[in-house]
């Protein structure tokens, strides 16, 4: 019997948790042109792990994967660590997305029993200048919870 060619190999870990990301037109507003929503909106649906040691349970996701629907030409979504709150989290500080993109690992391990909080900004700017100031939407400011894998 020969192999099925359309099979796969298992993954060996969880898919990332999606954060979807929309942007669309706002009428009327003398400051902003669009207005960002997110959803998983509850606090605590958007959660990844970390394990100190392995094994880790392959059924929990370690990444999360933004995703941005409705923008326009020129446009681009950055995630930022929010100021004047614990840092380095996850893989970078900054993300600047046009489609979409992961967050990479978490890099640090929380105390068994508890759980980090990696809270972020996302925010609508022009392609290619992030800049304060430069904003054409108000701000969104979610987070992600970061759970021990013992």
């Amino acid at each position: 019997m020969s192999a099925n060619p359309l099979a796969t190999a298992a993954p060996t870990s969880s898919p990332p948790t999606p954060v979807t990301i929309t942007v669309s037109p706002l009428a009327g507003d003398p400051l902003y042109q669009f207005i960002l929503d997110y959803y998983p909106k509850r606090r605590g649906d958007t959660k990844i792990y970390h394990s100190a040691t392995p094994p880790e349970d392959p059924k929990k996701p370690r990444e999360v994967l933004w995703t941005v629907i409705g923008l326009q030409a020129g446009q681009q979504v950055v995630i930022t660590e929010k100021a004047g709150v614990q840092t380095n989290h996850l893989g970078k500080p900054k993300y600047t997305i046009t489609t979409s993109e992961t967050s990479g690992r978490a890099r640090n391990h929380p105390p068994a029993g508890l759980a980090d909080l990696w809270q972020y900004s996302i925010r609508l700017t022009p392609a290619g200048n992030d800049a304060v100031g430069s904003d054409l939407a108000k701000a969104i400011d979610p987070m992600v919870v970061i759970e021990h894998d013992p």
